[in-house]
């Protein structure tokens, strides 16, 4: 204690009781202490407080995925509070394409390119996703894509695409007696089908008649003298129970059938 007149000190033991308010993440804490000492029969009391810095939040970052049927978001919590706070939404995923749903057969594997968007027409990142194609993929027929969604996403979808035969080509039409030589540019498996179908009519009739052949030649009889006849070809090819056809080819018109 020091005196206020001469200025004299001299250390007296004292009581000191504390009354504290701990600090939270956002709010400061706060420390009272209360001196008490009795000297030459008289009481005092001294307070003095101290305040202690706000902690501050323990952030973790927390990412709920987005599906295709529900969108995610990103957001941190703090570990000592609870405190939550958004940081980003994640919108769902809106749809797949594929950059065409039929190709034409080449003899060589075929993995089609997609685009991935999300419900606000954004594109999804490739680093979001991987691409499962069945095996083959090179013949003709229907095959899948799984896409499986990861990174910011989760669930998967699986979409098809068909390969058919290329489209076919006549190299040549011969008129002779009551019939016509139809010659295709090529083997009909190297146009991806199994069969060639030739439809031929009477130039400037309507209603079609066919032939069904796996030949590179093929003659078409019964055909009627001094007639001139239009004819087209196309390629196809039955796989588990469904028929694929390429694309037909130019119409050929004959001379007069002899």
């Amino acid at each position: 204690m020091t005196c206020a007149n001469c200025g004299h000190c001299e250390r007296i033991e004292a009581e000191v009781e504390t009354e504290s308010t701990e600090p939270t993440c956002t709010e400061n804490g706060k420390h009272v202490y209360t001196a008490k000492a009795e000297f030459n029969n008289r009481y005092y009391e001294a307070d003095k407080e101290v305040t202690e810095p706000a902690l501050g939040h323990r952030w973790k970052q927390i990412t709920k995925k987005a599906t295709f049927d529900a969108d995610g978001c990103i957001y941190q919590t703090c570990s000592a509070c609870g405190e939550r706070e958004d940081v980003a939404q994640i919108p769902k995923v809106k749809s797949i394409r594929i950059e065409n749903t039929s190709y034409n057969y080449t003899g060589t594997k075929i993995n089609p390119k997609i685009t991935i968007q999300d419900s606000v027409g954004k594109t999804i990142e490739k680093a979001n996703y991987d691409v499962m194609y069945a095996s083959g993929c090179t013949n003709v027929g229907k095959y899948n894509m799984t896409v499986k969604m990861k990174g910011k996403y989760n669930g998967s979808k699986t979409v098809s695409f068909t390969i058919k035969p290329q489209k076919a080509a006549i190299n040549s039409v011969k008129t002779g007696a009551g019939q016509v030589k139809v010659t295709m540019s090529k083997n009909v498996g190297a146009t991806g089908g199994k069969y060639y179908q030739i439809k031929y009519r009477i130039k400037g009739k309507s209603s079609w008649k066919t032939v069904n052949t796996t030949a590179k030649t093929e003659t078409i009889t019964n055909l009627k003298k001094g007639k001139t006849y239009q004819i087209k070809v196309r390629a196809y090819k039955s796989v588990s129970g469904t028929t694929y056809y390429g694309e037909w080819s130019q119409i050929k018109t004959t001379t007069k059938v002899k």
